[in-house]
């Protein structure tokens, strides 16, 4: 549609501390070379958002969420909502500077690093660990393979001590952190049922998931994931 940025397998994500241009407060950017950005109150746990980003980045989809409804996409084609959020928020940076000195982000990587080509590891699970990162999804798919092996070794007992969907509302999800290098690759399986229609290859998103080993089969189950 244009009004998103897609992140690729050259993709490179960084976090820095700043002060929010709006209140002033202390948050970290997360931010990828795609131009992607979300601000967040704290790195870790349920990554929470801050509040003053979430605010401006839900007027600026509600804006253009009639447009998309309407069939529109030469309008929509308009929007790119991290463009628009930084001129939003660039609005209030002598706010900011006048409660405190705001701290300088760091310069993107340069365009010769955006074009690295990065190392990916693929990441095992281990039975019962838990873990929630920001990354960007590599692969979405239902019906693979994978899937179907999984399924038949596990058998009916085995998918409900996994708690995994029925199969036919299994799909699987590759994330990718990329945050450091080797880049980390989770390839887990998600309900259906539960995922917003947003989670698409290429989306940065917030993920929570839980490492679940038998003799006969593992696999990472995704608990929470959400769009960023």
């Amino acid at each position: 549609m244009g009004h998103h940025p897609f992140h690729s397998q050259s993709c490179k994500t960084w976090a820095y501390p700043w002060n929010c241009p709006q209140c002033a407060s202390d948050v970290h950017v997360f931010q990828c070379t795609c131009g992607s950005w979300v601000m967040f109150d704290a790195l870790g746990g349920s990554w929470p958002k801050h509040a003053c980003f979430n605010n401006q980045y839900n007027a600026l989809v509600a804006k253009v969420m009639p447009i998309l409804g309407a069939g529109a996409d030469p309008a929509s084609a308009t929007f790119k909502p991290f463009a628009d959020l930084k001129s939003k928020f660039e609005g209030g940076l002598a706010k900011a500077k006048m409660a405190k000195k705001a701290i300088v982000p760091p310069p993107p990587p340069s365009p010769a690093a955006e074009k690295t080509e990065h190392v990916v590891k693929r990441m095992d699970p281990m039975e019962g660990e838990e873990i929630s990162f920001i990354g960007v999804v590599r692969e979405k798919q239902s019906a693979t393979s994978k899937l179907k092996s999984l399924y038949a070794a596990l058998g009916s007992i085995g998918i409900k001590a996994f708690e995994l969907p029925s199969e036919k509302n299994a799909v699987q999800i590759t994330v990718v952190e990329a945050s450091g290098e080797p880049n980390e690759s989770y390839s887990a399986v998600a309900d259906r049922s539960s995922l917003d229609s947003s989670v698409a290859v290429g989306v940065m998103v917030w993920v929570r998931m839980k490492g679940k080993v038998v003799p006969s089969a593992a696999s990472w189950v995704i608990l929470e994931i959400q769009p960023l």
